[in-house]
């Protein structure tokens, strides 16, 4: 006996020492395993100055996440304490403390971010203020590598002095952490600001002395290097990122165990100011939306926000995001602020569907129970650590862009690529934050319903508001209120009231001698059904453990039918009695103790007193049920309005807009307990404005969710979901809650943007509007049907002969395909396209067209003999030698001539002695296409005219002179097709081209991301590309020279500068072979990176832009073998702009801008550019000309003058680069002006023409035009060098409108 407690110590002691043993041998966490090792290291163990235990780790605390840890490892020493008399004898000592923190990094793992050594207090006291730190830390603080024997004295030596940029060197030190003293945290914050600026100069310098050392780098490297060196920090400032929630389902609402099933979508948005464009981002060009670039993407350190859902459950779906490779975000658009500043508005988009917890469920209620589902939404700091050692927090923020973005929608009817939140700042309060987005099913809607409605049904349950709010902080709520229909339960309380009313039936029961029985028969029997009743509890609270309005009000009703049992009893007693001695059975008994008159029969045929209980019991029920719902709707108004407080707490500047009293505050209020004061302050704060807190004020069946809402407006919420009694004068229930109502503002109309004149419908303000037929003296629709906008069509092996009629001259252009020998148009041989004629005829400058050929006597014989001699058209075979036509045989007014002899047709497969007509096509531009189309008479004096100088030339040879008018947007498109061709067959130099924006070379970025986009698409590698992937990339660009075997050659160029095979490449190896090949760049500009040209002249400057690729449209289309038959209309391929300024504009008026009499000066200058300004602001041009025109521009016209003038035509500039040199160019002009002319009379002249053109350019260009830009001004193209004989001149080319057309038909 004495043996057992021994026994059972011992089992317990040797129990704990296993289970001590297994927790000791347990497998170390990965973190733990980390810190081991760089105990081990012989390095950190000469800086702790002894070797710790390997099995100290395993007494290791602290917390381990699945992202960061923060481990304690307490480090003992071995040491032999007799070492001369006892050494076998071993003790651990407890020397020290390492405090560790590391963080998991994608595809790296754990990673050390700090180790720190802790003495104690007195090695602490005794060595200093400053804990001693190994090697690791300094390694993470300076970023470079430090030796352990000059460890001290590194911390010690100061920072070496290095040029910081300016922006750094002022930019404010970090804040110090909540609670600290400012004194105590002063030095050492700014201790680490400097240490920052030190690493970020020596970081800097590092990088340029490498790119200076001249060492050889391709295309990528440079990229890499631009990315480098503007790479975004992200430690102390991150952005704020808006959260929209879109709410698609919510269902299975369980306040038993307070839970929901819900799936919604969650919107991150936000701005990133510091994105430079062709480095962080650019456009892609084939589909035209702005991509992140690919250095971005694989950045570890890039902003890349995540969130979670703290109040998740059990996850049932969605979009899954991986820790280690999260969704990646994309551009929804750009942004440009009225300074000019430019941002990229990111998105990120996730989806969840699971089981979500409620903070708290009460159906004390029940069945009028009102609940509140949150959706609580949380940010995961970003990897890394703060300055002052904090985490990275990423604030969640309420949305703005969506909802200025709704706003710019309902103005504008569509969205631009680029969006200006100062226009749509002050958006009204109706566009909401979040959205409701939950739709009925196809089988609850009827078949006429177009669209889908909104579903706010949720069982029994309706969805009554919603709204979100943040804290400023890395979480955000969003909370939907649902209320219980409770008319769903009205006939369960009916039922109950009437089997009520059926046990009050026993009161008819007549006195006699079996008058008990009979009324307690038919009182238990009620009673029986009640508790059954009662009993069984509705499956919604059927696990509750408290009571119910429902439960209480069957408890009432078990009440009422006792009491009725009850008083059944009494009455019988009192009025008929037990002792019937001597009683006859009508007569009442005597011995009552209320007397008998109450046992008389009483107004309802029953005994008096039957009939007052009757009416007692009736009145109670009814006032209970009464007071259920009083009590309960007054419950939910506290509710909703407790709810909206909630929200509204978060904003502090709630309800300025309504004349507010500022002093009030929705985060001031109290607990929603003090009705009066809840009501009264949300009244002053929220009088008819915005709340968090969207209600549902449904008419009918119509969803109708506001935020814009008033105390009043809570009442008819709850009104119109299930309370009738709040339909009878809601003010008066406002006053019963103690709610101060006060009529609120209307809201605000349309602001200042939708009150604007809008723009024009297609964006487009220099096109040309045909007159109507009902402007006076305007031509009827069929002749402009017949002339105007027509294509009068040629085959691709003829001829063209086109007369360009305009302003001042008359352009003759012969264009013809041949062989650079002098053949004609031969299938088999590879013909040029050469411009055999390309004269201009100059007018008389006081007259036009009109004057000078159509009403003059001669003018169809003058302007016949300018075609036959500019395009030497003299037929021989009609026997008159070389002659032109005699002038004096037929005048323009005699009959018809008879039809000549047909010259024979030289086209290949044409029967012998067959004569071909020559079409020669007059288009009227400038001011006589105006003319012609305001007034009829002009039009058919026009028409006339070509008639008469086809009848002089039918005397030498078989011609029709076919008259078109093309629009001025047909004018710009085939003056934009010409451009396009010239591009990749003409001599562009696209050699030696300088570095654009931030360093990035010329179509860098393009490459990149299109070579980067082929490897993924093969499934490999994405830093190389296969052939076959690349060929498919590139099918584009195969037209002309560059075939598919071109594409292959240059790839298998590319893949002998590695060793991965001739299929196989590496892609900055492809990128340096696409750069070093003209032709390729040639078919790369033209086919992805050409989009318009710019030109300018006297009266305004164009700008022809090429369309979306999506909205693009080929500009062939069925030809037929009539000449005289054009198609209808021009296959749109452009949009043409033009703003009303040009480079006459100061030089001419009454007071010109630019006197002739004085010399130039640069207020002069400065008041000419500021009426460009003006005059650009006033012509409210589309989004798209307002910084963001963005690819190859060729500049023409004036704008190639303006280039020649300032040395750059020619060449391939960046914009930037562009507009400095035209601006270098106008500086030395001011500084060394031209001397001007002296009259006659002594007067001096002054030729201002050079200043207002480089000024009108450089402001157009630079506003237009995008920084990533890149412009090149030709005005003069020669062919490309082809497969041609030696000493053989190619053909030159000038890009004009009838060149393009002749393209347009003979392509």
């Amino acid at each position: 006996r004495s043996a057992v407690p021994l026994l059972a110590g011992g089992s317990l002691v040797a129990a704990g020492a296993a289970l001590s043993a297994q927790e000791f041998w347990r497998e170390l966490p990965e973190p733990c395993q980390v810190v081991k090792a760089h105990l081990a290291d012989p390095k950190v163990q000469a800086e702790l100055g002894f070797a710790a235990a390997p099995w100290s780790t395993r007494l290791w605390h602290g917390q381990v996440g699945d992202h960061f840890a923060r481990v304690t490892v307490p480090l003992y020493e071995v040491r032999a304490p007799f070492p001369g008399t006892l050494p076998w004898l071993r003790v651990p000592q407890r020397r020290s403390d390492v405090h560790a923190a590391l963080e998991r990094r994608p595809s790296v793992g754990w990673v050390v971010l700090s180790l720190l050594e802790d003495s104690g207090a007195a090695a602490a006291a005794a060595a200093g203020p400053k804990p001693r730190r190994t090697d690791d830390i300094l390694a993470a603080e300076s970023g470079l590598s430090v030796q352990p024997s000059d460890a001290v004295a590194r911390v010690a030596e100061p920072w070496p002095e290095l040029k910081v940029p300016a922006e750094q060197a002022t930019a404010p030190p970090p804040a110090a952490p909540a609670g600290a003293a400012a004194g105590s945290w002063t030095p050492i914050v700014e201790q680490l600001r400097k240490l920052n600026q030190n690493v970020e100069a020596l970081s800097t310098a590092f990088k340029r002395s490498q790119q200076a050392s001249g060492v050889p780098s391709s295309s990528m490297n440079e990229m890499m290097a631009a990315y480098l060196e503007n790479a975004v920090d992200y430690a102390d400032q991150r952005p704020e990122v808006e959260l929209t929630i879109d709410v698609t389902d919510v269902a299975n609402v369980d306040v038993a165990s307070g839970t929901y099933e819900a799936t919604f979508n969650v919107i991150l948005d936000w701005e990133e100011p510091e994105f430079l464009e062709g480095i962080h981002y650019c456009q892609d060009v084939r589909s035209d939306k702005f991509v992140l670039s690919n250095w971005l993407q694989n950045d570890p350190n890039a902003f890349n926000p995540r969130i979670v859902i703290a109040n998740l459950v059990d996850d049932l779906g969605g979009k899954k995001e991986d820790p280690d490779s999260p969704f990646q975000p994309t551009i929804h658009r750009l942004v440009h602020r009225g300074n000019r500043q430019q941002s990229v508005w990111l998105t990120k988009e996730y989806e969840f569907s699971g089981t979500f917890k409620m903070r708290s469920a009460d159906a004390s209620f029940y069945p009028f129970d009102i609940h509140r589902l949150p959706f609580e939404v949380k940010s995961l700091p970003m990897p890394g650590l703060t300055t002052l050692g904090g985490e990275r927090e990423i604030s969640l923020v309420d949305p703005k862009l969506r909802r200025m973005q709704a706003y710019e929608e309902s103005c504008k009817g569509k969205q631009a690529v680029i969006f200006k939140p100062d226009r749509f700042a002050t958006f009204p309060d109706t566009f909401q934050a979040h959205h409701w987005c939950m739709h009925m099913q196809a089988s609850e809607v009827s078949e006429d319903v177009d669209q889908s409605p909104l579903k706010v049904d949720v069982g029994e349950l309706q969805v009554i508001a919603y709204g979100g709010c943040d804290n400023g902080s890395d979480s955000y709520l969003l909370e939907i209120v649902i209320l219980r229909n409770w008319k769903t339960h009205f006939f369960d309380f009916f039922i109950q009231i009437l089997l009520t009313m059926v046990s009050l039936c026993s009161v008819w029961v007549p006195f006699n001698a079996d008058t008990v029985a009979n009324r307690l028969s038919i009182s238990l029997a009620i009673i029986l059904a009640v508790v059954f009743f009662a009993t069984e509890r509705p499956p919604a609270i059927a696990d509750l453990p408290y009571r119910t309005s429902h439960d209480k009000f069957e408890n009432v009703i078990i009440l009422a039918s006792t009491l009725i049992s009850l008083e059944n009893v009494f009455v019988w007693l009192q009025c008929y009695g037990v002792d019937r001695s001597g009683l006859a059975d009508y007569y009442l008994h005597s011995m009552s103790i209320f007397g008998l008159e109450l046992c008389e029969e009483g107004f309802l045929r029953a005994s008096q007193f039957d009939s007052i209980f009757c009416v007692l019991v009736t009145g109670w029920m009814l006032l209970v049920m009464f007071w259920l719902i009083l009590r309960a709707q007054l419950y939910q108004l506290r509710f909703l309005a407790s709810a909206m407080k909630d929200l509204n707490a978060f904003d502090p500047d709630l309800g300025d807009e309504a004349s507010m009293d500022k002093e009030v505050s929705m985060s001031k209020m109290p607990s929603f307990l003090s009705f009066s004061n809840t009501f009264e302050a949300l009244h002053s704060a929220a009088k008819q404005t915005v709340n968090r807190l969207s209600l549902n004020l449904r008419r009918g069946r119509k969803v109708n969710f506001e935020n814009r809402c008033s105390p009043l407006d809570v009442v008819k919420c709850l009104a119109r979901h299930g309370m009738p009694l709040l339909h009878i004068s809601p003010r008066f229930w406002l006053q019963v809650a103690q709610v101060n109502q006060d009529s609120g503002d209307e809201a605000p109309g349309c602001c200042s943007c939708c009150r604007r004149r809008k723009p024009q419908d297609s964006g487009r303000s220099g096109v040309l509007k045909l007159p109507s037929e009902k402007d006076p003296g305007a031509p009827g629709s069929e002749w402009l049907k017949q002339y105007v906008g027509t294509r009068p069509v040629l085959s691709k092996d003829e001829p063209g002969y086109i007369l360009d009629v305009g302003t001042g001259e008359i352009g003759f252009y012969h264009y013809r395909w041949r062989t650079p020998g002098g053949r004609d148009f031969d299938p088999v041989a590879k013909p040029l396209l050469f411009v055999e004629c390309s004269t201009k005829l100059k007018m008389d400058t006081s007259k036009t067209f009109l004057e000078e050929y159509c009403q003059s006597p001669d003018g169809a014989q003058n302007l016949a003999e300018a075609i036959l001699t500019n395009f030497a058209l003299i037929d021989t075979s009609l026997g008159r030698g070389d002659s032109l036509i005699s002038l004096e045989t037929i005048s323009p007014k005699s009959p018809k001539s008879p039809k000549s002899p047909k010259s024979e047709d030289n086209r290949p497969g044409t029967a012998p002695g067959r004569r071909r007509k020559v079409k020669i096509l007059v288009g009227p531009t400038g001011a006589n296409r105006v003319g012609a189309l305001q007034k009829a008479e002009i039009g058919e004096a026009f028409v006339k005219f070509c008639q008469d100088v086809e009848r002089l030339l039918r005397e030498k040879l078989l011609a029709d002179v076919l008259l078109f008018i093309p629009s001025e947007s047909d004018e710009a498109t085939y003056e934009l097709w010409a451009t396009e061709w010239l591009v990749q067959r003409g001599d562009l130099n696209v050699e030696g081209v300088n570095a654009g924006l931030n360093g990035v070379p010329f179509a860098g970025m393009e490459l990149s991301q299109a070579l980067t986009r082929a490897a993924r698409q093969s499934g490999g590698d994405a830093s190389n590309c296969p052939l076959h992937s690349f060929l498919r990339e590139f099918e584009d660009l195969m037209e002309g020279e560059i075939d598919g075997s071109y594409l292959e050659s240059m790839f298998r160029e590319a893949s002998q500068q590695g060793d991965l095979g001739d299929d196989l490449a590496e892609i900055p190896h492809i990128s340096e072979v696409m750069r070093s090949s003209p032709p390729l760049m040639r078919s790369l500009i033209k086919s992805r990176l050409f989009n318009g040209t710019l030109s300018a002249g006297g009266g305004s400057c164009q700008m022809t832009v090429k369309p979306d690729h999506s909205e693009r449209k080929p500009a062939k289309t069925k030809r037929t073998d009539d000449a005289s038959v054009g198609s209808s209309a021009v296959m749109r391929n452009s949009e043409f702009y033009s703003i009303p300024v040009g480079n006459k504009s100061p030089l001419t008026g009454q007071s010109p801008i630019f006197p002739r009499d004085q010399p130039m000066t640069q207020g002069l200058i400065d008041k000419w550019r500021a009426r460009i300004c003006s005059v650009i602001e006033e012509a409210d041009l589309p989004p798209k000309l307002q910084g963001n025109l963005r690819g190859v521009f060729v500049g023409i016209s004036a704008v190639y003058y303006a280039a020649d003038l300032a040395g750059i035509s020619q060449k391939l500039l960046p914009k930037k680069l562009f507009v400095q040199k035209l601006e270098d160019k106008l500086a030395d002009l001011l500084a060394n002006q031209p001397e001007p002319e002296v009259k006659k009379n002594g007067d001096k002249v002054y030729d201002h023409r050079a200043f207002a053109n480089l000024t009108l350019v450089a402001e157009v260009v630079n506003t237009v035009m995008a920084n990533t830009a890149w412009i090149v001004c030709k005005r003069n193209w020669k062919a490309a060098p082809v497969d041609a004989a030696q000493g053989q001149e190619l053909p030159k080319y000038v890009a004009t409108w009838s060149l393009g057309f002749f393209l347009n038909q003979a392509l």
